[in-house]
């Protein structure tokens, strides 16, 4: 054995592993998208049918190790956790909660490494399914990876159903001029179509009214009973309910929104078809000049008769007849009578409401004071009447009259 001298410097030599490739995939036991068919019987609308073949959903992982070119299915995870992502409706925002269940019974459980999805999604939202886990790099168990997958379930409309689209023949704002002289009642006529077919007499038309955010729906029939009477909740309907055609009074509402919708039977248990028409019905009042006038001359004397006052009322062009001035209009009439003080304002003095009204000659004569002598100016303030109303007592009843309601312009 020779003589040791000295000792080579060692070289370090270090072990590294090159990141797997990983794929992470989700396997389902079913299709991802269900389909809604809203004329089917209820508990077969939706095909599939999660609540009696409910979705499996497996997490696959495989790995690939580029050093070496083995490929790893991984059959043993360290952690797995399962999330859905869905659209709070109540608050417009999606929020992410863990599946924690195991009971076979819930929307969502854990079975072993396996999601069971037994929810049937909404067509008007999606759920997103996602799924963490942790494995051990299987070359080295001092490393552990995590992995993120996730799936979307959707459901549409079923296409192979061909339900009704809704027309009405009708603006969608509809105006109703009160000072007009076209009748107050407006019907609407609507129509159900399947394609090029017409379906009108094969649906049930239902209409509804609403408010201006179009958050709720009331049959526009609807009745309440006050006091043993049956009052109707839009006094403006007139007929139509359950058929294609409406007929409504606009003197008995100064505005209402409208929604026809329909479906396959009267009956109760039947939903609504998807289809919507909205509308609207308001009135659409002109402006107005008006003008007092007298046929008993413009001056008074102490022997003078007096005078009566009335209105000329223009609209749109034309001068309004009696019948419509009356029967839509009132009249606050105003006297003033010109100060002879220093300061020249006037006096008012309201002497009444009426389409016309007569003053006697004292009522008009002003006295002169210093050399001067002051006029007297009659003129009146145009008011239009509201809507028909229900007449309550006292005691908040509803007044009748041979058993009908009755009604007044205010």
């Amino acid at each position: 054995m020779g003589t040791r001298l000295n000792i080579s410097q060692p070289m370090v030599v270090d072990t590294t592993l090159t990141p797997l490739t990983d794929f992470f995939d989700l396997v389902a036991s079913d299709t991802l998208e269900q389909w809604y068919d809203v004329s089917a019987a209820a508990g077969s609308q939706f095909s599939p049918n999660r609540q009696s073949t409910p979705l499996v959903l497996t997490p696959i992982v495989q790995a690939y190790d580029p050093d070496s070119g083995r490929k790893y299915t991984i059959t043993s995870y360290t952690t797995i956790h399962w999330y859905t992502y869905v659209l709070n409706e109540s608050t417009g925002v999606y929020a992410e909660t863990e599946i924690t269940s195991t009971t076979n019974t819930d929307d969502y459980y854990k079975s072993g490494t396996t999601l069971v999805v037994r929810k049937n999604v909404a067509t008007n939202t999606g759920v997103e399914i996602r799924c963490v886990v942790d494995y051990v790099d299987p070359r080295s168990t001092n490393d552990t990876i995590r992995l993120t997958a996730s799936v979307k379930l959707t459901t549409n409309q079923d296409a192979t159903v061909n339900m009704p689209f809704i027309t009405v023949l009708a603006e969608k704002n509809t105006p109703y001029n009160p000072l007009g002289t076209a009748s107050s009642q407006k019907t609407f006529v609507a129509k159900a179509m399947v394609e090029n077919a017409d379906k009108t007499n094969d649906v049930y038309f239902l209409w509804y009214a609403t408010d201006d955010t179009h958050t709720t729906e009331t049959l526009i029939d609807e009745t309440t009973t006050i006091s043993g009477v049956s009052v109707p909740v839009f006094p403006c309907y007139v007929s139509g309910q359950g058929t294609s055609t409406l007929v409504v009074d606009a003197l008995y509402t100064e505005k209402i929104n409208i929604i026809c919708r329909c479906k396959a039977s009267s009956s109760a248990s039947t939903p609504l078809y998807p289809s919507k028409r909205y509308l609207t019905m308001s009135w659409d009042v002109p402006s107005l000049d008006s003008i007092t006038y007298t046929n008993d001359g413009s001056a008074v004397n102490l022997a003078s008769n007096g005078k009566r006052f009335r209105q000329i009322v223009n609209a749109d062009g034309k001068t309004l007849n009696d019948s419509i001035v009356g029967s839509n209009l009132l009249f606050k009439w105003t006297k003033y009578r010109t100060s002879i003080l220093s300061n020249n304002s006037p006096q008012a003095d309201v002497i009444g409401w009426g389409t016309e009204m007569f003053l006697e000659s004292s009522d008009l004569i002003n006295v002169k004071t210093n050399g001067q002598m002051p006029s007297t100016i009659v003129g009146a303030e145009v008011y239009l009447r509201g809507a028909y109303e229900v007449v309550y007592d006292r005691s908040g009843n509803p007044v009748t009259s041979s058993g009908a309601l009755v009604y007044q312009r205010v």
